[in-house]
């Protein structure tokens, strides 16, 4: 047993953790969702071999975080039932054996040779380079990831996706995207809504073009082609680098842009609260704690005149702010200087 101190908040995101990778092994794995606690005993070394093998998909961070939360559940599991403890100690073993991703020769892959930023200068040098071959794909990856860039869509969120002009007042334009976490709780509601009080006619192009490709059928297969093109692009542009732009890379950038002009420029607790429920209403997210953590942190002055930033629906704003109160922000000091700093 670790003799570690975890706070009780630490405990209930490793529990949930462990129960999320253990739904995911045991339909890899073929096993039933109904199965008991006995056959659950037969699976804890099955699950803990299959994760283990999924190692090299994790960056070592990552692969730690995943390794203490099963390894806690895992113990807490032996103590409430201690004739599962021989089997615990052997999966526990093995676990605590295993190196992190990247050392013996295990490679990187997924999220660690991915870049969290994809700067304009280089955005620029991708685009030019794709309609400068000849791929038939090249126009629509242009128009891709102009709007991801603009209004920070994960992949999946484009199909259902609506443009329209705003009848909020102040606001030229908006688009309602139907959030792809909102079914496991992990966003503030079905929809949100991004507001902008102009758009160049550039951007609104590249936005009504890809949206008008997003809903064509086939979409899957059209998003994994635009992801091939691109992995080739980078790899020739970029090839010295570890971390290269991906589509998704685009949403990181436009949150940390996003994160750059909301919470950057807080002054006081209340404007950082404010400024944190924004960019997570504007990213789809169900609380501050994904967008702030998780996604591209922005550099100092990093607020783009060529991407103007979207407004969030107040409505969505408040949801987000329920979910945390003020007194959470102190993670966020505010400096003698009235800006906030990361702890």
């Amino acid at each position: 047993m670790s003799d570690r101190t975890r706070t009780q908040e630490t405990e209930a995101e490793y529990a949930d953790r462990f129960r999320l990778l253990f739904k995911k092994a045991r339909i890899e794995l073929g096993v039933s969702a109904n199965a008991t606690v006995t056959a659950f005993s037969f699976t804890i070394l099955a699950f803990v071999n299959w994760l283990i093998a999924k190692r090299v998909e994790f960056t070592p961070a990552t692969w730690r975080q995943y390794r203490s939360a099963v390894i806690f559940a895992l113990e807490k599991k032996a103590e409430a039932e201690p004739k599962m403890a021989a089997m615990v100690a052997s999966a526990v073993a093995l676990l605590r054996a295993a190196s992190p991703p990247g050392e013996n020769g295990l490679p990187l892959r997924t999220s660690a040779s991915k870049a969290k930023r994809f700067k304009e200068r280089d955005l620029d040098r991708v685009c030019h380079l794709a309609l400068s071959g000849r791929s038939p794909n090249a126009p629509a990856l242009v128009h891709l990831l102009q709007a991801t860039i603009l209004a920070g869509c994960r992949p999946c969120e484009w199909p259902s996706a609506t443009l329209r002009k705003s009848a909020a007042p102040g606001f030229a334009w908006e688009l309602v995207v139907r959030n792809a976490k909102n079914t496991n709780n992990r966003s503030h509601g079905e929809i949100r809504t991004l507001r902008w009080q102009t758009l160049s006619p550039e951007h609104l192009y590249h936005l009504k073009v890809w949206l008008e490709i997003a809903q064509l059928p086939d979409y899957s297969k059209r998003q994994a082609s635009l992801c091939s093109l691109l992995d080739d692009l980078t790899n020739k542009l970029f090839n010295r680098r570890a971390l290269r732009p991906t589509i998704y890379s685009g949403r990181h950038e436009a949150i940390a842009r996003w994160k750059a002009q909301y919470v950057n420029t807080a002054q006081t607790a209340e404007e950082l609260a404010e400024g944190l429920a924004i960019v997570a209403a504007l990213a789809g997210h169900g609380s501050d704690e994904t967008a702030t953590k998780h996604y591209g942190r922005p550099q100092k002055g990093q607020i783009s005149c060529r991407y103007p930033s979207p407004c969030a629906e107040p409505i969505e704003v408040a949801r987000v702010r329920k979910v945390f109160e003020v007194d959470r922000v102190p993670r966020h000091r505010i400096g003698k200087t009235g800006r906030h700093q990361h702890e």
